[in-house]
């Protein structure tokens, strides 16, 4: 394109015309996309870009030439790679929005009309265009940072470190006016540099549950943090005579936040003596106001003679329980506890393995019964991605389905980590040549295994995924150590 004086009068509109042919010139999209301060993440919005354009457009036009706005927003944020071309008569195009009467129920309608177009070209063609990525780096000061759960409001926890090199149970909203400002829980009074301190689920409340050092650094607590009580010793089962279960460790909960399980034992991960809990709410009264207090309780375990290191993993809001324990052998099992008695109690049942993998590692469970994780030889050389299915709505009855890894089926490696309602996998796995990335699935479609993309070169994985479709994980690569990341898969 190019620029020249003439010694023809040039009208506004022609003007504008011109402006807006040296935008996509310069490519307004790409450029802007790269500075704008924030995400593309509510299944509901617009994409940013075609608002800021409108924007633009607005300073340029003034607000009674709305269908004018949308129209070169529709140019220049949706598709965004064409030139603009004016309309027959650019007066049709405009919207006075001081007409009354029929005039402006006309006016309204074009409005609405440009509305919808814009929407439309703000919807994804193919699955490569429609996964959008955004990268939340890590805490301020931290160098890496690793999520664990994403709720349905988009608030994502894990936990990573501060500049002190201490770790800390940290998040992060996606969207809202405090998107992309990580928080710190702080701790129950302990410091440590290991996995023992940390955020491990989110219900839709806004609670958080994980684990944190107390005071003298080596003891881990289980905690429940709210914004009205802050972070929440809730104990370990040392507290109901159990004597040397002086650890515990929250694992997860449910949406509605009524449930917390995980486990307590003599010690942290694998070299302690573990047992399967779970933390339900009891109101309590003093001499002040009423109360909430988490109630420990130990899980059945009720003919599982010989298995070691339980613990409960993610509750629903049916009152399931999805858990694990590790045989003498070291062969790992997938358990699940369903409520009796009206949700006081829980009775155990062990998931199926898939033939020729013996070792079961559950990982998520959603409100429709629906369980992933992954399945492996006895030492976990390999490993894959799977599914169970409730046979029965009782879920008494399981079957399962090894899913494929980006490699094909029954290749390479692969983890399933997180599933929500709407039948949305998420996990890793190797591809043919034996890199590891973030990698969805879908209960609509068992035989496929999509790469997420957008993420720089390294490795990636997925976490977990809401109902609205927003995953979380983390990459890293030979210049950064592990930074946190969002997709939107739709």
């Amino acid at each position: 394109m190019e620029l020249r004086e003439t010694k023809r009068a040039v009208t506004p509109w022609e003007g504008l015309v011109v402006f807006v042919q040296f935008l996509c010139k310069v490519d307004l999209r790409d450029v802007a996309g790269k500075h704008l301060p924030f995400v593309w993440i509510s299944p509901n919005a617009i994409d940013p870009i075609q608002t800021f354009t409108a924007f633009l457009a607005l300073v340029l036009t003034g607000l009674r030439h709305l269908g004018v706005v949308l129209s070169i927003a529709w140019t220049l944020g949706g598709q965004g790679h064409g030139e603009y071309k004016s309309p027959p008569n650019p007066r049709k195009g405009i919207v006075n929005l001081s007409r009354v009467g029929g005039v402006l129920m006309r006016k309204s309608f074009s409005i609405m009309f440009w509305v919808v177009l814009l929407l439309i070209v703000s919807a994804p063609e193919t699955w490569a265009q429609h996964v959008k990525v955004c990268d939340l780096g890590h805490y301020p000061g931290g160098t890496w940072a690793e999520p664990w759960d994403i709720n349905n409001s988009g608030v994502v926890v894990g936990y990573g470190d501060i500049s002190s090199g201490y770790t800390r149970p940290i998040g992060v909203p996606v969207f809202g006016r405090h998107a992309g400002q990580w928080f710190d829980l702080g701790t129950l009074g302990g410091d440590r540099t290991d996995d023992g301190v940390m955020c491990m689920a989110i219900a839709d409340t806004g609670m958080i549950v994980g684990h944190s050092a107390i005071a003298g650094n080596e003891i881990v607590h289980a905690f429940a943090w709210t914004a009205a009580t802050g972070m929440v010793d809730i104990g370990p089962l040392a507290d109901l005579d159990h004597t040397g279960y002086n650890f515990s460790v929250a694992w997860g909960t449910n949406r509605s936040g009524t449930l917390i399980v995980g486990y307590s034992g003599t010690g942290i991960w694998l070299a302690a003596d573990t047992l399967p809990v779970v933390w339900t709410p009891k109101v309590v009264s003093g001499s002040g106001p009423w109360k909430l207090k988490w109630q420990i309780q130990k899980l059945d375990t009720t003919g599982f003679d010989g298995f070691g290191y339980w613990t409960a993993l993610f509750p629903n809001d049916h009152g399931q329980i999805l858990g694990m324990a590790t045989g003498a052998d070291g062969t790992r099992i997938g358990v699940l506890w369903n409520p009796v008695r009206g949700g006081k109690d829980w009775k155990i049942q062990q998931l199926p393995s898939a033939p020729g993998y013996p070792s079961v590692w559950p990982t998520d469970i959603n409100n429709n019964g629906e369980i992933v994780g992954d399945v492996g030889v006895q030492d976990w050389s390999t490993y894959f991605p799977a599914l169970w299915t409730p046979v029965e709505h009782s879920g008494k009855s399981y079957g399962v389905t090894v899913l494929p890894t980006l490699a094909g089926s029954l290749q390479g490696v692969g983890d399933g980590e997180g599933i929500n309602d709407l039948g949305d996998i998420v996990g890793g796995s190797t591809d043919v040549n034996g890199n590891y990335f973030a990698t969805s699935w879908s209960t609509k479609d068992l035989n496929s295994a999509r790469l997420l993309l957008g993420v720089p070169e390294g490795w990636s994985w997925a976490t977990k995924v809401s109902d609205s479709g927003i995953a979380t994980g983390s990459y890293g690569n030979a210049t950064v150590p592990e930074n946190t990341v969002i997709w939107k898969l739709r």
